[in-house]
């Protein structure tokens, strides 16, 4: 195989898409290739750094932060989370710019595996990274709705229920409240509560969905705004929490400062250190989604560069914004980590609340200012799973798949994909009707199927392709590839691992039903659902009809005929033979 050609380098806008290697064309006489090319590189960044969606995770992941180590481990750990991350960040990059492939860690495990593990390797790392990214994507907008919902009960009584009746059962919260207006809190075992929540969510997800089925162009640009509000939206919380706060907490406080909240014995150094460690899932349910702009490099101009500059690029501004976001909450806490823990709202209310004096009103305007902020990243999370399930449709992964890989004739958009996804997340919505317990077990199982996605294509490359990888000149590691690809891995792996450990106990009965870590049993099941659809018999098991990506072919032939002439010579030196040609 030839090195790819020079000019390759160059920093342009053109139609470039599969490396100028012998034998392969390029994407404009791909057959496969019909998704319109309408991203720019900083839209792909600013995609990206919204499907990311560091800032409502952060304040959603607020209170389990404060819980699992408190001030210490809420800012060290995110500099540890984030720089590992920057390095997976890295690793992945690498890969994107030699197989800029939409679907991204289905397309790479297929490309990379051994011709006979290519399937299963790809059908594996396509259903994990759907799960997780259709998950995060409900996930979000059932946050957004729980405020929604607590907001309309202010205004316009959802509950349907007297005036009165609230007064009386809010005598607490409005006795510690400066406003003249009574905060009707959600109650999760409240079933109208969650009805109402449950259908504004999937009116938000509705509402993604409508604005996915816009050319990718307009969706670019709509990226693009949603990133730099985001941007503007901290910016103002951040001036307002060290303008407004009555006290801020001291340096030592936000720099050093341990709380244990969980349960957990902290009295011995390994208490510390576990308690520590568990700390850290704050950090890691709050850094995922980076690979988004490698799922969306098939629609990007110069993706060789674009997209494993927008994966790197949000990895780093999420790693500095955090910081931002971190120290704002830690200063503005006034170290009353009592109330943001236990106070009467989410965490992020509390906060507020101390912030302004628990003045209601700005409490509100400051709380939907974040919802808004939160609303405008969900987008981008409809455009990535559509992306993907049109990448697994289009090599006949789902049922359905001639249907699901259609394209608008006008936009270039998977309509039947954004279809298909709105209706699988809307149903998702209704689990909380039945269990809060086994819907925030799934949320947080979504994690690990992230982190797994991304093992395995990182795992083939340092293994199967160790010796047949080709580094594209548009992003690469150089010299430094394998060794941060193990240093990717280790981390990837010890942060799963950590993800299924417990993360509270009642100190007096232990481990209970109520504070059971239930991921790792949610996990197993999706894994067995997943293997399980895998090996039905003939003809219905997907070993039997999926036969791994096919828009990637020529990468993955490419790379079967290096492997095969590798092996071949190693036979001819061990036999002492000669080749035959």
């Amino acid at each position: 195989m030839e090195q790819y050609q020079e000019e390759n380098n160059q920093d342009d806008e053109t139609d470039s898409f599969i490396p100028q290697v012998e034998g392969v064309s390029e994407i404009k006489d791909n057959p496969n290739q019909k998704l319109r090319r309408g991203i720019s590189s900083f839209a792909s960044f600013t995609l990206c750094f919204s499907n990311a969606a560091i800032i409502p995770s952060l304040f959603i992941q607020m209170g389990f932060g404060f819980k699992t180590g408190g001030p210490v481990v809420m800012f060290w750990g995110w500099i540890i989370v984030g720089l590992f991350t920057l390095i997976n960040g890295c690793v992945l990059a690498e890969i994107c710019s030699t197989y800029p492939l939409s679907g991204a860690v289905y397309q790479w495990a297929g490309i990379l595996a051994k011709k006979k593990d290519s399937p299963f390797y790809s059908y594996l790392a396509g259903w994990l990274n759907f799960t997780f990214t259709l998950v995060s994507m409900v996930a979000i907008a059932f946050g957004i709705a729980k405020i929604v919902v607590q907001y309309m009960n202010l205004k316009v009584n959802l509950r349907g229920v007297s005036n009165s009746y609230l007064q009386n059962s809010n005598q607490t919260a409005a006795s510690n409240s400066t406003s003249q207006e009574t905060m009707v809190y959600i109650d999760d075992d409240n079933q109208l509560d969650i009805l109402w929540i449950v259908l504004t969510s999937i009116i938000i997800l509705g509402l993604w969905s409508i604005q996915n089925l816009k050319k990718v162009d307009d969706q670019g640009s709509a990226s693009s705004g949603s990133g730099i509000f985001q941007i503007i939206v901290v910016i103002v919380i951040l001036v307002s929490i060290f303008a407004f706060s009555p006290k801020l907490s001291s340096t030592e406080f936000v720099f050093t400062k341990f709380y244990n909240g969980t349960g957990f014995d902290t009295s011995s150094h390994f208490g510390q250190g576990y308690v520590f460690m568990i700390g850290l899932l704050s950090a890691s349910f709050a850094f995922a989604g980076y690979d988004a702009a490698a799922t969306m490099a098939e629609e990007t101009k110069n993706p060789h560069q674009a997209a494993p500059r927008g994966m790197i690029m949000t990895c780093v501004v999420s790693l500095i914004v955090g910081i931002a976001i971190i120290l704002g909450i830690l200063y503005g806490c006034g170290e009353n980590i009592a109330y943001i823990v236990d106070g009467p709202r989410d965490a992020t209310e509390n906060l507020f609340d101390i912030v302004f004096s628990k003045n209601e009103k700005l409490v509100a305007v400051f709380t939907l200012m974040l919802t808004a902020a939160s609303f405008s990243a969900g987008f981008s999370n409809v455009t990535v799973i559509s992306r993907m399930a049109y990448s697994m449709a289009r090599d006949r992964a789902f049922p359905f798949s001639d249907h699901l890989k259609q394209l608008d004739p006008v936009t270039k958009t998977p309509k039947n994909a954004i279809f298909l996804i709105f209706l699988v997340s809307s149903l998702f919505c209704l689990l909380p009707l039945l269990s809060t317990t086994a819907y925030t077990a799934i949320t947080q199982t979504s994690t690990i199927c992230a982190q797994i996605s991304f093992i395995i294509p990182i795992y083939l490359k340092l293994t199967v392709r160790k010796d047949t990888f080709k580094q594209h000149p548009g992003f690469n590691l150089g010299r430094y590839s394998k060794l941060l690809g193990w240093i990717a891995l280790i981390w990837l792996v010890f942060s799963t691992i950590t993800l299924l450990l417990p993360t509270e106990i009642d100190p007096v009965r232990g481990f209970t039903w109520s504070n059971f870590n239930y991921t790792p049993v949610i996990f197993a099941l999706i894994m067995t659902l997943a293997l399980g659809f895998w090996n039905l018999p003939a003809p219905y098991g997907a070993k039997h009809f999926f036969k791994g990506p096919q828009c990637g072919k020529e990468y993955y032939e490419s790379g079967q005929e290096e492997e095969e002439n590798i092996t071949s010579e190693g036979e001819l030196e061990a036999t002492g033979g000669t080749k035959m040609l």
